[in-house]
């Protein structure tokens, strides 16, 4: 059912906890992913980078505060 819903870009916005934001970033980047927030850091020091998926879903990676 997930499957279905993001192939329709209906579920909008998923959010994925990640040990190095900067790494992932690079890694999805590289592969051709559509940025859409690069790396920064938040007030509360967390980590965090956004991208579009192809059916319009924004995906956020998040690393927590040290």
């Amino acid at each position: 059912m997930i499957e279905d819903l993001l192939a329709k870009g209906l579920l909008g916005r998923l959010v994925f906890v990640t040990g190095d934001c900067d790494a992932t970033f690079r890694r999805l980047e590289s592969a051709g992913a559509e940025v859409m927030q690069e790396p920064k850091t938040r007030a509360d020091g967390t980590r965090d980078c956004a991208f579009l998926d192809p059916s319009g879903n924004l995906l956020r990676f998040t690393q927590q505060a040290a």
